[in-house]
């Protein structure tokens, strides 16, 4: 994956990431985990070149080259292409939106962000005002390019626009069970997966922590990721040693402990298998410098 531009401000007062996103297999470079976000932010995607699968708790859906999706607030999601593809992201806090407490325009942002049977809006240019969406991501890129002076409150004129012409456009459903609930249900499994990394899991702990029978648990994966709960573990699992072994100087047999593969041989066999290197070869390639 090449992130030709990514312009990230989390710990700022203007929380705005923006990034030109290339994803092509027959290129070499560091190996990408597959785990499934959930973003508290809003996320609107434009594919460039290819296509790209959006796959949800509890649908997938395929966007070609000139189309978009919003995807919602705390929606479990993962974007699977399909060989080379090039999208745009454009994330943001939700208060960008509603201008100050007490704001009227808040009720016009939460009729969609706390609609839990909105995971995401796709929009395919079969309909005029889908192309005004598209329209107005090119002109925020185009933004974020330029980086006038200006820059910080043309993104939110154009966040504002944006948002307007697809709330006008967007009929919130009456709520039915289905997407939300599993996307809930999917997001209580993720946050048990990262609190309780380094012990043992099983499908019954997943399942429980979801309040769920393991058989849904392991629906709820297949579905959402194409794998097993057990093959997700592990790649999250591997996910998070790669990050201790570029970030720290953990020991390399620390770092299988604290992801819960504590067989040194097992933690290297793994690893290796899932990024063509040892973890002291990533460390070499990808630590700190």
């Amino acid at each position: 994956m090449d992130k030709d531009h990514v312009n990230h401000t989390p710990g700022t007062d203007f929380p705005w990431r923006f990034a030109d996103v290339t994803i092509d297999p027959a290129l070499p470079g560091r190996p990408d985990f597959r785990l499934l976000p959930r973003l508290d932010d809003l996320q609107f995607l434009l594919v460039l070149e290819g296509s790209l699968e959006l796959r949800t708790a509890a649908s997938q859906m395929q966007m070609r080259a000139g189309e978009a999706v919003f995807i919602n607030r705390g929606t479990v999601h993962d974007l699977v292409p399909a060989g080379r593809c090039r999208y745009r992201s454009f994330t943001f806090p939700e208060h960008f939106l509603t201008f100050y407490e007490g704001s009227p325009a808040k009720a016009f942002v939460e009729r969609v962000t706390r609609a839990a049977d909105i995971p995401f809006i796709h929009f395919t240019g079969h309909e005029p005002w889908h192309s005004r969406i598209v329209v107005r991501l090119e002109m925020l890129a185009e933004t974020e390019r330029l980086s006038t002076e200006f820059h910080d409150y043309e993104i939110l004129s154009g966040l504002t626009g944006l948002w307007l012409d697809m709330i006008r456009m967007t009929e919130v459903p009456a709520h039915s069970a289905g997407s939300g609930e599993g996307n809930e249900r999917m997001g209580r499994m993720l946050a048990f997966i990262d609190a309780h990394c380094a012990e043992e899991i099983t499908p019954e702990n997943l399942a429980t922590a979801a309040g769920v029978t393991e058989a849904e648990c392991v629906k709820c994966f297949r579905r959402a990721t194409g794998t097993t709960p057990g093959r997700y573990l592990t790649e999250f699992r591997l996910a998070k040693a790669a990050e201790l072994l570029s970030e720290t100087d953990m020991p390399v047999a620390r770092v299988g402990e604290a992801v819960g593969i504590g067989s040194p041989s097992h933690f290297g066999r793994c690893f290796r298998e899932k990024t063509g290197h040892t973890p002291r070869e990533w460390r070499q390639l990808f630590g700190r410098k």
